[in-house]
């Protein structure tokens, strides 16, 4: 599942600002600035649709517990 850590390192090396990741991802830019700094407990929806627009670019995560994981490995 997307954390708001992994969302914010995902948007740096994509090198997006909230306003793409908000417009590829088809919600506010309130949201994913909600998210990123885990204001509220984020709706499913809003997980997937983030997950979704971060996917296309094939990234690898480093996630802060030391894992790794890519999204969209090939």
């Amino acid at each position: 599942m997307l954390t708001p850590i992994d969302c914010q390192a995902a948007r740096g090396r994509l090198q997006w600002t909230r306003e793409r990741l908000a417009a590829e991802a088809g919600v506010a830019v309130s949201a994913v600035l909600a998210f990123e700094l885990d204001q509220d407990p984020p709706e499913a929806e809003l997980v997937a649709a983030l997950t979704g627009a971060l996917e296309a670019p094939q990234i690898n995560l480093s996630s802060a517990s030391g894992t790794e994981r890519w999204i969209n490995s090939p």
